[in-house]
């Protein structure tokens, strides 16, 4: 981990000679299906851009319907046909992804989780909104497939659009009161002849997920008279996301079970390798940990944390491909009738055992921090008994204490399946710059509270819940040795964004948000504005067309589509 320690002088250097900015543009807030505009209208989730025609598909999940924005000209888009789903026969879309490869292979993909998961999912393939021969947005369905599945996280088609890998993470659930926790999926469709879709199931095997190393969570339910089921490894794993390669390589996050895996989608037979992320160390960060703490207060912590990423891409420098991940955190709860379960504790109700890992002196340390709210009472930390997360049965105590989330992004060798970046502390650090705003400061770590409160009424709240929380992450390629990753900060909204050359050595280039502090969600929402700004940040794109570079964030919560210009300055 010695590259680690360059990561503080990095950032400041950077700060002082941004090369590119993201220069706010269009803000356009979408309606739902009532054509009603309030915030949290459910009318914006996921998005995928055509670029042959220019057209954004933009899905809501909880409004059940589809934008389509006319991005012809990205300065001015253009809000021109919206399509409403039948919640009952088809369900909620929840992932949506174009794909163009040739005559007969032009696909608009969405997904679909139903009801109430009472019957497996469904993936749509439609035609592609073709403005010269209108007759209503999505008039030709081309083809339907269910998946094994109860509920699509994300897709990933094959450059020639031949194939797409869906997945499904398989979440606990009760059907008439009966817990049921299916196990994750991953399913190929094939496009055929006519209507057809075959269907390849990649098969995901328990000795496979055990010799990884991968996270094992939920084995069973915690509570008194709660389901007596146990739950396989299988069961467990739960894919967040995917990205597809040149060489239609998929690699996918397992978030919860910090681990990745790679397939090769041009071989019927391959099998999903599988490989765990490793955790970060924070003696060598800064981490704030507390609203108990009077506010921005960074300190190095005797804690290790899962990366979990929430959200991938590829960044390609001079020909060769680098993983770039949004390490935002999550921690599996269940909370049903029939099954109640939490992996975590807060670190002051912690009251387990440690073992030889850490020195008296250590333990002493770390056991006033935890029982310190104005430290890291309040942090979320692993009570699991599992070696992944410091468990050590030998010693039948801790050797560390784990919390959740990167709170930055990573860049990850795939030949090796390595680390070579860690962006360290610097998604927190940022606030105390110079560079960093007052309106900025307002939302450190916040939350997003009641719609009637302040935006930053809630400041400093997310401190013990994994911080920023990157949610999304996406690469602008500017040459053949430069490339762009945006990060979106999950909660409140803005985006950070990074360049990346040769090596790769990686520089900071700067934070921007939207957004007005002092008003609240809904007041915010009401004005002629961008000023509710981009809360809950959900999906993250960028697209080089019409000679513009741009960067589109999909806001769940604002209901809205943030779109901004890539500048060189």
């Amino acid at each position: 981990m010695g590259y680690l320690c360059l990561l503080l002088p990095l950032f400041l250097a950077a700060t002082a000679w941004s090369k590119f900015v993201l220069q706010p543009g269009p803000f356009l807030k979408l309606p739902d299906r009532n054509n009603r505009y309030t915030v949290n209208n459910g009318a914006a989730n996921k998005a995928s851009y055509d670029n042959q025609e220019n057209y954004l598909y933009v899905i809501g999940y909880k409004a059940d319907l589809l934008h389509i924005v006319n991005m012809t000209d990205p300065n001015t888009p253009q809000l021109i046909a919206s399509k409403y789903f039948q919640m009952v026969n088809m369900g909620l879309p929840d992932s949506v992804k174009v794909c163009r490869g040739g005559t007969n292979r032009e696909f608009l993909a969405i997904s679909f989780e139903s009801v109430g998961q009472l019957e497996k999912s469904h993936v749509y393939l439609f035609q592609l909104f073709d403005s010269t021969n209108y007759d209503g947005p999505l008039v030709n369905l081309k083809a339907h497939a269910t998946v094994e599945g109860f509920d699509p996280r994300d897709m990933g088609w094959k450059r020639d659009c031949s194939e797409l890998l869906v997945l499904s993470e398989g979440n606990p659930h009760e059907v008439n009161g009966i817990f049921t926790d299916p196990p994750a999926t991953m399913d190929i469709l094939i496009p055929s002849f006519g209507n057809n879709v075959d269907k390849i199931t990649v098969p995901i095997i328990e000795s496979d997920l055990e010799a990884a190393n991968v996270r094992y969570i939920f084995q069973q339910c915690e509570g008194d008279g709660d389901s007596t089921e146990r739950s396989s490894r299988v069961q467990d794993l739960e894919p967040k996301a995917v990205y597809v390669d040149r060489n239609d390589i998929a690699f996918v996050v397992f978030q919860d079970n910090n681990a990745m895996g790679t397939l090769n989608m041009s071989d019927p037979f391959a099998k999903m390798q599988y490989y765990d992320l490793g955790r970060k160390d924070w003696s060598s960060f800064g981490l704030d940990g507390s609203y108990d703490d009077g506010g921005l207060n960074l300190k190095s912590r005797m804690l290790q944390s899962f990366y979990q990423p929430r959200d991938l891409d590829g960044v390609y420098v001079d020909g060769k491909l680098w993983l770039v991940t949004a390490d935002a955190g999550s921690i599996r709860k269940y909370s049903l009738s029939s099954c109640s379960f939490d992996e975590s504790s807060t670190a002051r109700n912690w009251n387990q055992p440690f073992a030889d890992g850490l020195t008296a002196a250590e333990v002493q340390q770390l056991d006033s921090d935890m029982n310190s709210n104005a430290e890291i009472g309040r942090l979320s930390v692993s009570k699991l008994r599992q070696s992944s997360d410091g468990w050590d049965s030998a010693f039948q105590g801790y050797d560390f204490v784990c919390t959740y989330g990167g709170r930055g992004f990573s860049i990850i060798d795939p030949a090796t399946m390595s680390r070579v970046f860690d962006s360290g502390d610097d998604f927190e650090r940022y606030y105390t710059s110079l560079d960093a705003t007052e309106p900025q400061k307002a939302i450190f770590n916040a939350k997003v509270g009641g719609y009637s409160t302040a935006q930053s009424s809630q400041v400093d709240r997310a401190s013990p819940e994994q911080g920023p929380q990157p949610s999304n992450i996406a690469v602008v390629q500017r040459s053949d040795s430069t490339s762009l990753v945006v990060i979106a900060n999950g909660v409140t909204g803005g985006l950070y964004t990074y360049s990346v050359t040769s090596g790769p050595v990686v520089n900071f280039e700067g934070f921007v948000r939207r957004g007005q502090p002092g008003l609240s969600w809904t007041e915010a929402y009401a004005m002629d504005s961008d000023a509710v700004g981009e809360p809950h940040i959900t999906d993250l794109l960028t697209f080089e067309d019409q000679g513009q570079t741009t960067v589109v964030a999909v806001s769940s919560t604002a209901g809205a589509i943030s779109i901004y210009r890539v500048e060189e300055v």
